[in-house]
């Protein structure tokens, strides 16, 4: 009994290991490889926008608040 019930799990297990060996292979990595291709422009795009938009904003608060002087009583 537990041969049968140990041959008929090894089974399954197997085929689950190699199905999810070939969904690894197959499907998720060219997703990620894909995803990170096009990443990589939105990264460039929201790079070029922080710097241009958010980046003069901080740069004024900072002088702003470069005068600011604390003096202890």
């Amino acid at each position: 009994m537990t041969t049968l019930c140990g041959m008929c799990l090894a089974l399954a297990w197997g085929c689950e290991f190699a199905l999810i060996t070939f969904q690894q292979v197959w499907c998720v990595t060219p997703s990620l490889r894909i995803f990170g291709i096009c990443m990589g422009c939105m990264q460039k795009f929201f790079g070029t926008f922080m710097s241009c938009c958010l980046a003069p904003i901080c740069e004024t608060v900072g002088l702003c608040f470069s005068n600011i002087t604390v003096k202890n009583a």
